[in-house]
């Protein structure tokens, strides 16, 4: 697909895949050309094939789901994925932690 989605969206992203919510259907076995800018500003491209696409409803109107798996990714790209993913996972944890330790406090 050519068409280019808005430039900043929330994913759901792992090492093998991201799922992403878009206003475009994009029939199940299509390519795409993925751009995605990790914090704080990690630059990453991949070549996806969509595994799914689910119609839900938003807020924003009717929608859908993409679940796309890499097909084509430098191993380099994939590493910084999985250590982004690590670090807000750790990053999240010591949030609760914090917030349950402030609470327990009396």
């Amino acid at each position: 697909y050519k068409q280019a989605l808005p430039e900043f969206r929330k994913v759901n992203l792992s090492g093998s895949g991201m799922g992403f919510a878009s206003e475009q259907h994009f029939p199940v076995d299509s390519h795409l050309i993925l751009r995605l800018v990790l914090r704080p500003f990690i630059p990453i491209q991949a070549i996806g094939k969509v595994l799914r696409t689910e119609p839900v409803e938003t807020e924003n109107g009717p929608q859908f789901q993409i679940a796309v798996e890499f097909v084509q990714i430098a191993p380099d790209d994939r590493e910084a994925i999985i250590r982004h993913i690590l670090r807000t996972q750790a990053t999240i944890q010591r949030h609760r932690l914090q917030n349950s330790s402030s609470s327990s406090v009396l």
